[in-house]
């Protein structure tokens, strides 16, 4: 396994697309930081970049370099090793050189120029970003076979993630956002008519200020009556 994790590392440092893509990130971070002399405004600059560029040549160079090394995996296939160790051996391969790439090229320019808690964190995020669109390339070309259809589902993966995800979390929290402001005014203007109307005149009858007499004539009801005294006999009148 370490011996195929050291070839791929060795043949994607000699690819001239690599090299070129380290120098290109080197040239622009240096440019980047050299335009300017505050360097929050260089990592604001080479944020855009990062987040652009890095993730697309990591899901498009794997992509191509899976589909050109089809041979080279079905000879590795033939031999009594398991699948397992075969594509994770890819997997480290692609995304080592990779990264090592990106921190040539945005590590160093950092490191001279915004050494500093923000800056190591864009390290650290730039090599993530290059490792997860490596991952998501190796996925892509396992679905399909055919590498057009591979390459346009690496490209539409990149396209989602990068552009569209951002802007759809973005719409959505701005309609989180009016439907707040929405339950507020409701809320606002109902409190303001409650406050600002007139209280109702009640008609106040007679029958109103009456008593209720019910519960005096209930409780004369449950008394008992006074026994009844006996009658007298009638005397004779003689």
């Amino acid at each position: 396994m370490k011996k195929m994790i050291k070839y791929v590392i060795t043949d994607i440092l000699r690819n001239k697309i690599v090299i070129a893509y380290t120098l290109f990130l080197l040239a622009i971070s240096l440019s980047v930081f050299n335009l300017d002399d505050n360097p929050a405004k260089g990592l604001l600059s080479l944020l855009n970049l990062v987040l652009i560029i890095v993730p697309l040549v990591s899901i498009v160079f794997s992509t191509i370099y899976i589909y050109n090394s089809s041979e080279f995996i079905e000879l590795l296939v033939s031999q009594p090793l398991k699948r397992k160790k075969i594509w994770t051996s890819l997997f480290f391969g692609l995304s080592g050189s990779l990264t090592l790439a990106v921190l040539t090229g945005v590590g160093i320019p950092i490191v001279l120029y915004s050494s500093n808690i923000t800056g190591l964190v864009m390290i650290g995020m730039a090599a993530l970003l290059t490792i997860i669109f490596v991952s998501i390339a190796m996925l892509a070309a396992v679905i399909t076979r055919d590498k057009a259809k591979g390459i346009g589902v690496s490209i539409l993966l990149w396209l989602y993630f990068s552009l569209l995800f951002d802007g759809l979390a973005r719409c959505r929290e701005l309609l989180v956002d009016l439907e707040v402001v929405v339950d507020v005014g409701d809320a606002g203007g109902a409190h303001a008519v409650s406050m600002t109307a007139p209280p109702r005149r009640r008609n106040i009858s007679k029958a109103d200020i009456r008593p209720d007499r019910s519960s005096a004539f209930r409780r004369a009801q449950e008394v008992p009556p006074p026994p009844a005294r006996p009658r007298r006999a009638a005397r004779p009148f003689w």
